[in-house]
């Protein structure tokens, strides 16, 4: 897989990403930064990138009339730089399990202490791979329970 990371959030998803063996890219370093949303999301198409962003509405609607797409991730959460970087590395970890998310969405949220993965096909089609999934931790505890240094794998539901 290869990544394209958006303007909006910080170079560390580049970092995570390849600290895990995938090739990155920063709009920013790519002399992309204040380029249209749509300009960004045929970029991403056309060189099989994976887009990763905070701009949910954005992009959710763009990819939504792409008849193919290599696949979006968004962070839901607006956080600092390592929250961030803790977040994709989730998200990574997801995708290792779950393979390519061509046409589909992966969306990484916060409630509370949970961090809240949800995949979902994009555009919409039947029922196909969607799961939502649960984990208790926090951006701050690496995710692991600070009390007991478990890292937690709960899948709440799978569809």
């Amino acid at each position: 897989m290869r990544f394209l990371i958006d303007e909006c959030l910080t170079v560390q998803p580049v970092a995570v990403a390849t600290d895990h063996g995938y090739e990155a890219h920063h709009i920013s370093h790519l002399d992309m930064a204040a380029q249209k949303d749509w300009d960004i999301a045929r970029h991403a198409q056309e060189n099989d990138f994976v887009f990763v962003t905070n701009n949910a509405a954005d992009f959710r609607a763009l990819y939504a009339t792409q008849e193919l797409h290599p696949g979006l991730v968004i962070l839901i959460p607006n956080v600092r730089a390592e929250p961030q970087r803790r977040l994709f590395t989730g998200a990574l970890e997801q995708l290792a399990e779950c393979g390519e998310p061509v046409n589909q969405v992966l969306e990484v949220d916060l409630d509370g202490e949970e961090v809240i993965y949800t995949l979902y096909d994009l555009p919409r089609r039947s029922l196909g791979h969607c799961f939502s999934s649960r984990f208790k931790t926090h951006p701050l505890y690496n995710n692991k329970l600070p009390d007991t240094g478990r890292s937690q794998s709960s899948v709440v539901g799978r569809k």
